[in-house]
């Protein structure tokens, strides 16, 4: 397959970001005008940061689903590796609250009952997130709030917590337990009560209201130094769902799950083989033409479930996919 670099398919815009290891450009394609975000590897030379790089574009293409930032294409074995993903022009959560002033109470409980309702997602696909705040969650256009940044996610596989060499996760979001290295979905969920309380204080003149003092007592319940008095995700979306005014409160909330009965796709994704990431499987997946759309669907795991009886996945027609 013919190997481009990006510039031979899109025109480089200006910057509109940078992190811990990537910094992000405007991509505008030129064979059609849209506008893509291009993630590139800053330090290309080294081999643990590209090896981390290639892991992390890998999870985020393979857990998909509509609360993660989705990625469109990439090229890893560019000099400079780089992935292609929707572009969110309102940004972050924190640059959205820092435009507007701060979050009325309401548009902060269901600000953050959309987050809840993505990290439920993630969790039942069998991952923890393990970095969650203000910075890495994105704003669509449409006022969806997408994850992104899977660079410190964690599979579980068969246990129902993942185990680090040290601290992963972020000062002030992270839960008691991921300093001793070891984090949970109840994990997420801490940081998720850390950032309710800070969207519910985002702007002094709701602050004394009954639903504001409600609100806080349920950032506190969320954010509980033992993760077994923590709710799931989804049992966190319900509660959200249940602060909100009936005029603001979605039409069939997300119900409660019974803990006894975990999600289908957690329950298959946990027999499912981890996803290594490694170069070999990825190596191919470089840019060819002008295909900018659906790459990302050639890896085994995306928009699909794993049948453990055939050892293959199924797409969502139900039929199994190729490879």
């Amino acid at each position: 397959m013919d190997k481009r670099e990006p510039e031979l398919i899109f025109d480089l815009g200006h910057s509109i970001g940078s992190g811990g290891q990537a910094d992000v450009y405007l991509l505008r394609l030129r064979a059609t005008g849209s506008v893509f975000a291009g993630k590139f590897l800053r330090e290309a030379w080294d081999p643990y940061a590209r090896e981390a790089f290639i892991k992390e574009a890998a999870r985020q293409a393979r857990v998909g689903g509509d609360h993660i930032v989705r990625i469109v294409t990439w090229n890893l074995e560019a000099e400079k590796p780089f992935v292609v993903m929707e572009y969110m022009p309102r940004g972050s959560l924190a640059k959205e609250v820092e435009r507007r002033g701060g979050f009325t109470v309401v548009e902060a409980i269901d600000a953050t009952r959309k987050i809840a309702m993505a990290l439920a997602d993630l969790h039942e696909r069998g991952v923890v997130h393990r970095d969650v705040k203000p910075g890495n969650v994105l704003v669509h256009a449409d006022g969806r709030l997408l994850l992104n940044d899977l660079g410190l996610a964690a599979t579980m596989t068969f246990t129902e917590f993942v185990q680090a060499h040290g601290f992963v996760g972020t000062e002030g979001y992270a839960a008691p337990e991921q300093y001793q290295g070891i984090a949970l979905p109840q994990s997420d969920v801490f940081a998720l009560g850390k950032i309710l309380r800070e969207l519910v204080l985002s702007r002094p003149n709701g602050i004394g209201t009954p639903l504001s003092q409600q609100a806080l007592l349920v950032a506190d319940r969320f954010s509980m130094r033992d993760w077994r008095s923590r709710p799931t995700a989804r049992e966190a979306v319900a509660m959200l769902v249940h602060l909100l005014p009936r005029s603001v409160a979605p039409v069939g909330a997300t119900p409660l799950r019974p803990a006894s009965a975990p999600s289908p796709v957690f329950q298959a994704l946990r027999a499912a083989p981890a996803s290594t990431g490694s170069g070999g499987g990825l190596a191919t997946l470089v840019l060819g033409g002008l295909a900018v759309a659906g790459l990302a669907a050639l890896l085994s795991g995306v928009g699909s479930t794993w049948d453990p009886a055939a050892g293959r996945y199924r797409g969502s027609d139900g039929r199994f996919m190729r490879g």
